[in-house]
């Protein structure tokens, strides 16, 4: 299975990484390095190449990359190149948890909301158009009493409309996804994200972390669009 993650050099990221390879996944990173580092994967026991778009097409003929690298394409992950690849390539899953986040939300509205919303939009269409299984999108720490009252940052404004544009992606493409909820604790946050990847689940489900399971709140869109 082929697994695209963005933002794969982050804390999180990196650990989801190691457990993607660990499971048996093929994986490719798009990220910036604007937060993460190649440091963390290395500290996961990785190792890394760093590649730029434009090398891309020349993936498949290098010889001098080991089936242990993990390549990281160091890009905005709406990058024609990032795309065409994507498309190419028909990754099985996608895992996004590339985003500007605060302090940078509230300084620069408009930037974030085109990266953390429109692009996020963007690269789900991707999604569906290369056929993917699933994919999963790391949210922000909500909790319901906080969506029925007042959302306090544009971050969560711009986490929960994407959660929104999902439901809408199953309802009209049937694109599968899981949204979760990040909590404080990295190991579990990418723990959670694979576990959602791997269950059989159809619809766009959302899922907090800081709930037991049995108190997960869910916005699924049946077969019928009920």
């Amino acid at each position: 299975m082929k697994v695209l993650v963005t933002g794969g050099c982050g804390t999180t990221g990196s650990i989801l990484v190691k457990l993607l390879k660990d499971s048996g996944y093929s994986v490719l990173v798009v990220d910036d390095l604007s937060s993460g580092s190649l440091e963390n994967l290395s500290k996961q026991g990785l190792s890394s190449r760093p590649v730029l778009p434009g090398l891309m097409p020349h993936l498949r003929r290098s010889e001098s990359l080991s089936a242990d690298d993990i390549i990281v394409i160091t890009s905005d992950f709406t990058d024609d190149a990032v795309i065409r690849h994507a498309m190419l390539e028909k990754y099985d899953y996608i895992f996004h948890l590339a985003a500007n986040t605060d302090p940078i939300c509230e300084r620069a509205v408009a930037e974030s909301t085109d990266t953390n919303l429109f692009k996020t939009v963007a690269l789900a269409h991707l999604a569906v158009k290369a056929g993917a299984k699933k994919f999963v999108f790391a949210s922000a720490n909500l909790s319901c009493e906080e969506i029925d009252s007042n959302v306090d940052s544009f971050l969560k404004v711009q986490k929960l409309s994407c959660e929104m544009f999902l439901k809408q992606f199953y309802y009209h493409y049937k694109l599968n996804s899981a949204s979760v909820r990040m909590s404080s604790n990295s190991n579990a946050n990418a723990t959670a994200m694979l576990e959602y990847c791997k269950n059989d689940k159809k619809g766009a489900w959302v899922y907090n972390i800081d709930l037991e399971p049995e108190k997960q709140s869910s916005m699924h869109r049946s077969e019928n669009g009920q």
